[in-house]
């Protein structure tokens, strides 16, 4: 006789947290059409509400929403309790907190600086750890945590926001290898800029991508076991060449 909770469990499930984010709700649209079940979190329900909507058209075999606010530790903790408490299991959880503030804007007001490193850091990173409980009280499965390129070396164009994302990229690879020999796998998902995300006095232009492309690439790299994702691939070469320029000609481009 077959075990029916197991098959439950088998169930294309994502949890998503900062769901109406550009690239997450990308990712969630190229899902959808394939049957996954999602549960939406973020701040705002009415834009969660519409993405649910939206998703469920597209194909998705269940959508619901509920409100969290990664700044706020009791939030997060309140929303990963429920998730233990109805026993839910899902395949994939999605991180995708984020705000982008520009350097000129960070030193003129601490503030807004600090926040962007409790959203951006902090408050991914407690995320990504409780869903690391998550899984591993389940059956296993994938955090997919969005980072960006601009983590991979301080640069004058946009160091305030990189040095967060410096942050979560070395607070990720520590999860991974801590989580080495488990079923649960964590993808750092790194996009270079992005249509609506190139905002915060940093230009769009020519190396800028569409949150579509995106969503395809981290969807082909799930199951793969992948640590590390750039999106496009060809990042993963631009910055290795950043991280051997010199400081001095860094200070020069200004890039």
């Amino acid at each position: 006789m077959k075990n029916t909770s197991a098959r439950q469990h088998e169930v294309d499930r994502a949890v998503i947290i900062g769901a109406y984010s550009v690239i997450a709700s990308a990712i969630a649209r190229e899902l959808a059409p394939r049957g996954w079940q999602f549960l939406l979190a973020g701040r705002d329900p009415e834009k969660l509400q519409v993405l649910a909507e939206d998703l469920r058209v597209r194909g998705a075999g269940e959508a619901n929403f509920e409100t969290l606010d990664v700044l706020e530790e009791s939030s997060v903790d309140a929303f990963f309790d429920r998730l233990a408490e109805r026993n839910v299991h899902c395949k994939l959880v999605i991180v995708a907190a984020g705000v982008m503030v520009s350097n000129d804007d960070c030193s003129r007001d601490v503030h807004r600086f600090r926040q962007m490193v409790e959203t951006n850091f902090s408050g991914n990173a407690h995320c990504a750890l409780r869903s690391a409980d998550l899984l591993l009280k389940g059956n296993g499965g994938e955090i997919m945590v969005i980072s960006s390129v601009s983590g991979d070396r301080g640069r004058p164009r946009n160091f305030f926001y990189g040095s967060t994302k410096a942050g979560l990229n070395a607070f990720l690879e520590g999860l991974t290898l801590s989580l080495a020999g488990t079923r649960v796998n964590v993808m750092n998902l790194k996009p270079g800029p992005v249509g609506a995300r190139v905002r915060a006095g940093i230009s769009r232009d020519l190396i800028s991508t569409s949150p579509e492309l995106v969503a395809r690439i981290a969807v082909s790299a799930l199951g793969k076991g992948r640590h590390r994702v750039y999106a496009p691939a060809w990042w993963r070469y631009a910055m290795g060449l950043v991280r051997l320029l010199p400081g001095s000609l860094l200070a020069k481009l200004g890039i």
